[in-house]
C-alpha cells in the first residue's frame, strides 16, 4: 500500500476513534516516510488512549525538531490538560498562541483550560475568538452556551446551543443543555419539548424519561406524568427514581 493510500486510511480509523488502529497504521506510515504529520498523528493516538507518557515524548520530540510549528505544542497542552497539570497546559497553549495566533483550536483550549479553573468569563472571550476565526465548529458554540448560562446569559446560551444543534443535529448534549437553562428560567414547556427529542434520540435512556417525568409533575399534568412514570417502570421495574414519582403522582391525585 502506497504512504497516500495507508495515510488516508489510518486517518480514517482516526476519525470514527478507532485509536489502536490509527496508531498502528500511522505508525507503519512513519516507517515509510518520516512525515511530521504522521509523527504528530502517532502522539494524538497516544493521547487518546491514555499513554500519557509516550504521547508528551512524541510532541516534545516535534517541537524540537520543527520548533515554529504551534499544533504539537497544543498536542502538549492537551496531554497536561488530561494529566491535570494546568499550569504546563496553559504555557503550552499560550506558547501556541505566540506561534500562530490565527489557530481557532487553540483559543478553544485557552477557553477548555480556563473554564476548569472555573474562570468563565475568560473562557468566554477564548470561545469567542475561536468563532471568530472559524464560526462552524459546533463544539466551541456548546461550550460558549455553557459559559454565558454559567453567569447567568440565559438568552445568549441558547442561541449558542441553537448553533451548536443546527450545526451537528445529533449533538444531545446542545439539547440537554438548553433543557437545563430553561428549566432554570422556569419554563417547564420548553424544557419538556427538549427532553422529547433527547427521547427520540436516545429511547432507551431512563435518565432522560425521569426528567419528563418529573417536569410533568412539577407543571401538574398528572396524565402525562403517570403515562413517563409507567414508561420507566415497563423499562425498570425496580427504579428508585420512578417509584418516588409514583408516591409523589398518587399523593398528588389524592388531593385532586
Amino acid at each position: 500500500m502506497t504512504f497516500d493510500k495507508l495515510y488516508k486510511k489510518a486517518e480514517g480509523y482516526y476519525m470514527s476513534e478507532d485509536y489502536e488502529k490509527a496508531l498502528k497504521l500511522f505508525k507503519e506510515c512513519y516507517e515509510l516516510e518520516l512525515d511530521n504529520n504522521s509523527l504528530n498523528y502517532i502522539g494524538c493516538c497516544y493521547l487518546e488512549t491514555n499513554q500519557f507518557e509516550s504521547a508528551i515524548s512524541t510532541f516534545s520530540e516535534l517541537i524540537n525538531d520543527y520548533p515554529e510549528w504551534e499544533r504539537p505544542v497544543l498536542n502538549l497542552g492537551r496531554v497536561f490538560i488530561k494529566k491535570q497539570m494546568f499550569s504546563e497546559a496553559l504555557e503550552c497553549f499560550q506558547k501556541a498562541l505566540k506561534i500562530n495566533p490565527n489557530e481557532e483550536e487553540t483559543y478553544f483550549y485557552l477557553g477548555i483550560y480556563y473554564f476548569t479553573m472555573k474562570n468563565f468569563n475568560k473562557a468566554t472571550e477564548f470561545y469567542k475568538k475561536a468563532l471568530e476565526i472559524n464560526n462552524s465548529i459546533p463544539e466551541v458554540h456548546l461550550n460558549l452556551g455553557i459559559c454565558y448560562s454559567k453567569i447567568g446569559l440565559d438568552e445568549m446560551a441558547i442561541d449558542e446551543f441553537d448553533d451548536a444543534f443546527r450545526l451537528d443535529n445529533s449533538s444531545v448534549d446542545a439539547l440537554f443543555n438548553k433543557a437545563m437553562v430553561f428549566i432554570f428560567m422556569k419554563d417547564y414547556n420548553k424544557a419538556i419539548e427538549m427532553f422529547l427529542c433527547i427521547n427520540k434520540m436516545e429511547p432507551e435512556k431512563i435518565e432522560n424519561i425521569i426528567y419528563i417525568a418529573e417536569l410533568y409533575l412539577i407543571i401538574k399534568d398528572l396524565d402525562n406524568a403517570s403515562k413517563w412514570i409507567n414508561e420507566i417502570l415497563i423499562k425498570d421495574p425496580k427504579n428508585i427514581t420512578a417509584n418516588k414519582l409514583l408516591k409523589i403522582l398518587l399523593a398528588l391525585k389524592n388531593k385532586e
